[in-house]
């Protein structure tokens, strides 16, 4: 018989559930076997697309895609690092807008899985935490914490005010809710587990709950939570039988959905990573397997049907005792049905294949899949010439903090991007040079300018910097947050900047002045242009200093382009304001999505911030992308 979810306050007599007006409420219930919506079987053929990660412009066109492959639910992770970026202030405008997200969805046909985490890798930083939580003393994250339950209710409390209306219970089309996000790859902490649960019915949210976790054994018992719907992820073909298997509490157990049916994988700033993306054979798999999914009576959803972008510094790290740290692109490309720009793939096409024939053949769904839209053409720009503009450690600005030892980037209230140490020798200094605990994550070395050598968390073996400083020189110590870590026993120490002390040989370093570089605004950067035009030295790394570029050029017709950034080697860009991600020339990613909706008629102006060394003084927008691999100079 139907399990309603509502009977679920009868189970937990101590959560009050809100009230949901009976002729508003369009319940999405349950048996053993199948899902029902309104009464009506469905299977769910969903698909990923998350809300932060597109251009708010382009959701509507996005979304409209994933209608035309034949999805009808559109599942998307929330990010609460940008709904919170400071604690208590929240904000939802823009890329942020969740009600407005999922109301489009519903408009185009799709109904709509929100993942509310709080955690939620995807590969995104720190999982979705927010960089605050690491100034609460004490506090671990993905545990039963007090500090982070107390953050983690206003965190729920202030999404559901945003997405009540768009509940399947209120007439909208949000029907199940994700809480934590394969939490059986990390514990098996009951009460934390429970608390989520409890937490999301108290602020309000009267739909189905779930779970998602990998298909062995601990992973299936170590996220499951009583009285929660259990899924599971992968694409091996056995992810049912192995759920079934292992399902530990029956209250848990309902119709079969891949929670993630992997369509390729992630890409990491690696010389030696290749992209990720299925040929012709991988195609032909993943058709195989959907098929037989569907035919079985299951349901799924894509990961991911489309990846977009990692805006800005917002992308994540992974890391494993055998590979240490690895940092994603700023693409997040994903080899998916709809590519970054938001154009099909010939996956896309394949996909859409299957689920036009399944609903063909379908008693119980709809089959009207839509004609897939038109796309407009790429742009190419053809060359942007950029010219030097200031050296980073000129233009620091003045110190956010002067300190007896050096403070770590969360400690001056700063998130992400970079953050600079500086100390004017008061004496003589000789040794090898150490840096705090480790490196967090890449450590720029420079004495009165000039480069002195690397530290940096990708290398498993750090080379030796020796210094011999004299009174009155100035030491630099340049740190970038390359993205914390979102997945793995690593995410509980994700503070950024130096921790500890530096020395050089056995004599502590003190008295140092900080500055915050998170460039959210790079004007003071750029406002006064002062370098010399002979850039000569640009290509050499150990002269080289961390420098700005300016340029601009002009457009007729806006369009999507992809910034070719062949001769630069690692930094920033901006256009028009918006950054566009870090760039990095031992790939895989050769170019920086460049969308329509950052573009404007006429003049637009770049802004680069090199911080290795550059053979270039241009970049240029093209209509075709490539994917390649390049030697790490710094290795």
């Amino acid at each position: 018989m139907l399990r309603l979810w509502l009977l679920l306050s009868g189970l937990l007599p101590s959560l009050s559930l809100a009230a949901t007006p009976n002729n508003q409420l369009k319940p999405f219930t349950y048996n053993d076997t199948t899902f029902f919506f309104d009464g009506k079987p469905m299977q769910i053929l969903g698909g990923q697309m998350d809300p932060h990660r597109v251009p708010r412009e382009a959701w509507r066109d996005r979304i409209k895609m994933a209608r035309a492959m034949g999805l009808n639910t559109l599942f998307a992770y929330i990010y609460w690092d940008q709904l919170e970026p400071e604690e208590g202030k929240f904000d939802f405008s823009g890329n942020n807008d969740l009600s407005e997200y999922f109301k489009i969805a519903q408009e185009e046909g799709l109904y709509g899985g929100l993942r509310l985490g709080p955690y939620i890798c995807g590969e995104h930083e720190w999982g979705g935490y927010p960089y605050w939580l690491n100034n609460k003393e004490g506090l671990e994250v993905r545990t039963n914490d007090q500090q982070l339950a107390d953050a983690t209710k206003k965190f729920f409390q202030r999404v559901y005010d945003e997405v009540e209306d768009q509940l399947a219970s209120n007439g909208g089309n949000i029907f199940l809710v994700q809480v934590e996000n394969e939490y059986g790859s990390y514990g098996n902490d009951m009460d934390y587990k429970k608390s989520l649960r409890d937490m999301a019915l108290e602020v309000g949210f009267d739909v189905p709950l779930y779970t998602t976790d990998g298909t062995n054994e601990d992973m299936i018992v170590g996220g499951n939570i009583p009285n929660v719907l259990a899924e599971v992820d992968g694409h091996n073909g056995d992810e049912n039988s192995a759920r079934l298997k292992y399902l530990p509490d029956q209250s848990t157990n309902g119709p079969f959905m891949n929670a993630e049916y992997y369509t390729t994988w992630i890409d990491h700033w690696d010389a030696n990573g290749e992209h990720q993306f299925n040929n012709k054979t991988g195609i032909e798999k993943v058709q195989g397997d959907l098929s037989r999914l569907l035919n079985d009576g299951g349901s799924f959803s894509l990961y991911m049907f489309h990846g977009g972008t990692n805006w800005g510094f917002q992308s994540g790290s992974n890391w494993d005792s055998s590979l240490n740290y690895q940092p994603t692109t700023t693409s997040y490309d994903y080899g998916a049905p709809l590519d970054e720009s938001g154009r099909p793939t010939d996956l896309y096409h394949g996909i859409r294949q299957v689920l036009i024939d399944y609903l063909k053949n379908s008693n119980t769904m709809e089959n009207d899949v839509p004609e897939v839209p038109d796309t407009a053409d790429m742009l190419d720009t053809g060359k942007i010439q950029v010219k030097a503009c200031s050296k980073l450690l000129d233009n620091l600005g003045s110190a956010v903090k002067r300190n007896t030892k050096p403070l770590n980037m969360e400690a001056v209230g700063q998130g992400y991007g970079y953050i600079n140490y500086r100390k004017k020798a008061d004496k003589n200094y000789s040794g090898q040079l150490t840096v705090g605990d480790k490196p967090r994550d890449r450590v720029l070395v420079y004495v009165n300018g000039e480069r002195k050598g690397l530290l940096d968390a990708r290398f498993g073996e750090q080379k030796a910097i020796n210094l011999d400083l004299k009174k009155d020189d100035h030491l630099d110590l340049l740190v970038e947050n390359l993205g914390r870590v979102n997945f793995a026993e690593a995410i509980v120490d994700q503070v950024k900047g130096i921790v500890g002390d530096v020395k050089v040989g056995d004599t502590t370093i003190q008295n140092w002045d900080i500055f915050s570089l998170d460039f959210k605004d790079t004007d003071n950067y750029i406002r006064n242009c002062e370098i010399d035009s002979d850039t000569s030295d640009f290509s050499d790394m150990d002269k080289f200093s961390p420098t700005f570029f300016t340029g601009s050029f002009n457009i007729e017709d806006p369009q999507d382009t992809f910034l070719a950034y062949d001769g630069w080697t690692k930094g920033v860009v901006w256009v028009n304001g918006h950054n566009l991600g870090r760039y990095w020339k031992i790939g895989p990613q050769q170019q920086l999505y460049l969308p329509k909706a950052f573009l404007k008629k006429g003049e637009n102006k770049i802004t680069a911030l090199e911080l290795v060394e550059t053979s270039s003084n241009e970049f240029e927008g093209v209509s075709k992308r490539s994917w390649y691999n390049n030697p790490d100079p710094e290795a």
